[in-house]
């Protein structure tokens, strides 16, 4: 008898342990998919200030738009092939979007103003 209670609080135990560490993982995927909504939040907020303060041309917020859209588009097909962003897929994800940003400081600072 209790060779049952000792290998059943045992399995408890690493049952939980178990669950601990296959979970980690998974919080460090939707941690890295937050980062990256994250980013895309104050994108858009950049681009709708611009749009507000007439810094921004039609041309240029819907270029900018576009580009925030395929990041998004980027994002959703990383978490809809195996739920997780990979280093690779978040490498690439981030890189565009620091080419995001970049082209939404230029296109803010050049100087065209919205008819």
């Amino acid at each position: 008898m209790r060779i049952f209670l000792l290998a059943g609080a045992f399995c408890f135990l690493s049952g939980g342990l178990l669950s601990e560490v296959w979970a980690q993982p998974l919080r460090r995927a939707h941690r890295k998919a937050s980062v990256i909504q994250k980013h895309q939040r104050h994108q858009i907020r950049r681009i709708r200030q611009g749009v507000k303060q007439g810094e921004l041309t039609r041309r240029e917020v819907r270029q900018l738009m576009r580009q925030q859209r395929h990041i998004r588009r980027e994002r959703r097909r990383a978490l809809r092939n195996d739920g997780k962003v990979s280093p690779g897929e978040l490498k690439h994800i981030r890189q565009k979007q620091r080419k995001a940003r970049r082209q939404i400081f230029i296109k803010k600072h050049n100087h065209q103003k919205a008819h």
